[in-house]
């Protein structure tokens, strides 16, 4: 994307969403922020209810539970069930850095 200092009567996101001034262009400006906000909620939200709802299944007996006898196709069961070790068990797999948590919030602030 080139830098357009010419922002009266350009499109943004999709051809009926207008600038016409540049008041317009800071409210967009500030909409797309608040939109990006607000998708990261929902899926920080999402994420919560997820580890939630799989928390409840184990802890009901209904959830994927490890055994050490062979399954039915004759085969054991790896040493590490990745999908075990994330979500399906409630547990978070891997810790976020802190510089990925900064480089995120930076992307947000710009």
């Amino acid at each position: 994307m080139l830098w357009n200092t010419q922002i009266i009567n350009t499109c943004i996101v999709f051809p009926q969403w207008h600038i016409y001034s540049h008041t317009g262009f800071v409210i967009s400006c500030l909409a797309i922020v608040g939109l990006s906000v607000l998708y990261e909620y929902l899926r920080l939200v999402q994420k919560k209810y997820d580890i939630h709802v799989a928390q409840q299944l184990v802890a009901s007996g209904k959830g994927k539970a490890r055994s050490a006898t062979p399954s039915a196709s004759g085969r054991n069961s790896p040493e590490i069930d990745y999908e075990e070790s994330g979500l399906l068990s409630g547990r978070k797999a891997l810790k976020a850095p802190i510089g990925y948590a900064l480089l995120h919030m930076a992307v947000l602030i710009l």
